[in-house]
């Protein structure tokens, strides 16, 4: 039950997971600390080599559902394993490096029926892997598909969707390593025309050393490969 008495919607939050043991269990104290508690917790291990899965088996929150991946899928088939085992009305995506303020869904659910949003991000924070922050991100109040083109502002772990109104054939990440929730915000916006920014809800983006978002030059890269098959696509 959340604040007025009435019943919540579910939130579906789901969280792959490859060798991030030094960083998940703040993730998931961060997830099971909301405000906002009627969650669906999927946390998907990408059959990691060090002690993530041990870690998250350490919570007993029911909440939680743990899925195992018998061999490495990579981020794409993990997100979308997550995806199909996903119940709830509204859907999150969440890194297993990354964290939430505490009345982040409480305050974007809110948001999002208010303004009526099919899709909706959040302001976030650019933070070293010792959580230290270095910029702040604010997101326009509306995004488009052109300004999606130019701009990679949409950080993947403030994404809320709501599957009353967006088809959830439409949510599936495409088999690419990097800049993948760039194509999947991509095909969002040319058929849903907006996503909505809401500010004042930050998240934590934690940029690890020698993980795929902080190298830079890969993710100019994902990007490019990204928007070249998006304009191949649409002349096709």
């Amino acid at each position: 039950m959340q604040k007025g008495g009435l019943k919540s919607d579910k939130v579906s939050v789901v969280i792959p997971a490859y060798n991030t043991a030094k960083f998940i269990k703040n993730t998931l104290n961060s997830v099971i600390s909301q405000t906002y508690s009627n969650l669906e917790i999927i946390v998907i291990d990408d059959a990691s080599t060090d002690d993530t899965l041990n870690v998250i088996k350490s919570f007993k929150d029911k909440r939680i559902v743990l899925l195992k991946n018998k061999v490495n899928l990579g981020v794409s088939d993990t997100r979308n394993r997550g995806i199909r085992k996903a119940t709830g009305r509204f859907l999150c995506f969440l890194d297993s490096d990354d964290i939430w303020d505490k009345m982040k869904v409480e305050r974007q659910v809110a948001s999002m029926k208010e303004s009526k949003a099919d899709i909706s991000c959040t302001d976030y924070y650019f933070c070293s892997s010792k959580g230290e922050v270095k910029s702040y991100v604010k997101v326009p109040s509306l995004i488009s598909y052109e300004y999606a083109l130019k701009n990679t502002t949409i950080f993947i772990s403030t994404v809320m969707i709501d599957l009353d109104k967006v088809d959830r054939e439409d949510v599936h990440m495409l088999p690419y390593t990097i800049a993948q929730d760039t194509l999947l915000f991509w095909g969002l916006l040319k058929k849903y025309d907006v996503i909505h920014g809401f500010n004042g809800i930050p998240s934590k983006y934690i940029r690890r050393k020698g993980s795929l978002s902080a190298n830079k030059i890969k993710a100019v890269i994902g990007s490019f490969r990204a928007y070249y098959k998006i304009c191949r696509l649409e002349k096709n």
